[in-house]
């Protein structure tokens, strides 16, 4: 990548880790907050996918929330497994997504917490878009001996 060679010095490299990764830590900060206060609704929105049984509905809501919480206090911190750590989860979030695209689910997902009324197709798009930039954020930030400067 012709712009990975202008990043040379720790300063621009830090500036470029920076612009990557707190953008993605606000929207993961702002997504877990919101779903955790609201937590009954999210954990019914988790419920109508069907994929968890009903028992474990409420426990998986929760933990989803924690895990976007302590995404985003990583992402904040720019560690150099962050953005990898974030793609990995978006896969998930995409296979789920995919899944109730394909038994014809017409729902609010949920996503960003109750009261918006995001449905499964825009959040796939949604999704896709920050995949996209966890990978090229992983690749612009990984040098070519292939050690993370993020």
């Amino acid at each position: 990548m012709r712009l990975v060679r202008h990043l040379r010095t720790p300063v621009q490299r830090s500036v470029m880790s920076r612009l990557l990764h707190w953008p993605l830590a606000l929207l993961f900060l702002y997504s877990g907050a919101v779903k955790m206060y609201r937590l009954p609704q999210f954990a019914r929105s988790v419920g109508e996918f069907g994929i968890v049984l009903d028992g474990l509905v409420k426990p998986t809501a929760a933990i989803v929330c924690v895990i976007e919480l302590g995404l985003a206090f990583v992402l904040w911190q720019q560690r150099p497994w962050a953005m990898a750590a974030t793609a990995t989860l978006l896969v998930g979030f995409l296979g789920v997504l995919l899944y109730g695209v394909s038994i014809g689910l017409d729902i609010e997902c949920g996503c960003f917490g109750s009261g918006y009324e995001i449905k499964i197709k825009q959040q796939l798009g949604i999704d896709i878009f920050l995949l996209v930039w966890c990978l090229c954020g992983h690749r612009l930030l990984t040098n070519r001996e292939g050690r993370n400067d993020e």
